[in-house]
């Protein structure tokens, strides 16, 4: 099963607001518990509704497609054009959300920021718990570079979350098929 992004559009709204309610799909929007999904909501209509383009906004969000149906959602944030870099999540539906399975996102994701958005850095932020995806990640040639303790507030408790790392001319997407 190949994935594929692009840019969600009015067709995907349905899809998308049966997610507000899935805490994964909420710590895509923001970091903490406070925030409600009339807010997520609010963003999400901007998102579809031809709002501000990733070029002008150092935000973005693509849909993640697999054999025609949608099966998540991707953001790139924090994107500088001066540095050429972003860091980048990945949000699956619980019946699409493996280990596997976000392997395969991430490097869908990856290769976009550096085949499409021509970036030289990307980083992405992953829970400890995902071992899987951290050896698809390393893989991939990305490098854990720091762990952020108690970055995020999930169910009233701080979470560490691990940051890695990957360079344009370190990216190997075939090694990350083999891991995963």
């Amino acid at each position: 099963m190949s994935l594929r992004l692009r840019r969600p559009d009015r067709d995907d709204l349905d899809s998308i607001v049966d997610w507000i309610g899935d805490p994964a799909f909420q710590a895509l929007f923001y970091v903490g518990d406070d925030r409600v999904s009339q807010q997520i909501g609010q963003q999400i209509l901007g998102m579809v509704g031809g709002g501000v383009t990733l070029a002008l906004n150092p935000t973005g969000q693509f849909v993640v497609e697999a054999d025609n149906e949608i099966v998540g959602l991707v953001s790139i944030q924090d994107l500088s054009w001066r540095n050429r870099s972003c860091t980048a999540d990945v949000y699956l539906t619980p019946t699409f959300r493996d280990d596997q399975n976000a392997a395969k996102a991430y490097q869908a994701l990856i290769a976009y920021c550096f085949d499409e958005l021509n970036l030289h850095r990307v980083s992405v932020r992953v829970q400890p718990e995902a071992k899987t995806l951290h050896n698809a990640l390393a893989g991939m040639g990305a490098k854990q570079e720091v762990v952020l303790k108690g970055h995020v507030v999930r169910s009233g408790e701080p979470k560490d979350v691990f940051e890695f790392g990957i360079l344009r001319d370190e990216f190997a997407p075939k090694a990350a098929q083999e891991t995963a």
